[in-house]
């Protein structure tokens, strides 16, 4: 996954986990409505300010979610926070999704072929 902190970086852990449900929208989540996080499958920091940064996702956090909408949560283990960009903050800065496979057999299996 790649970030880029804006505003202040964070001293602070940040933790990338799956989200329980995908059923939440844009326009109607809020943090009091936010869904549940699963188990961490990637850690960011501490960080600077404007800054991009790459983080690793564990594959075996992501082993039968390929092919299927994802949903990411950020929790952080401190009370420093981080700030990250949005889509609205253009395609240069906002957070991607890469998805790079390697070695032998990295390739999913779908339908039975590689």
């Amino acid at each position: 996954m790649q970030l880029r902190s804006a505003g202040n970086g964070s001293a602070g852990t940040q933790n990338v986990k799956l989200v329980a449900s995908d059923s939440w929208t844009e326009g109607g989540i809020s943090y009091s409505n936010r869904p549940a996080l699963g188990t961490s499958i990637g850690t960011l920091g501490p960080t600077t300010t404007n800054t991009s940064y790459s983080v690793p996702l564990t594959v075996s956090g992501l082993t039968g979610e390929l092919g299927q909408h994802l949903s990411f949560g950020i929790a952080s283990s401190s009370s420093d926070g981080l700030d990250l960009n949005s889509k609205e903050a253009g395609s240069t800065v906002a957070r991607k999704l890469v998805v790079i496979f390697s070695g032998p057999g990295a390739l999913p299996r779908r339908g039975g072929r590689k």
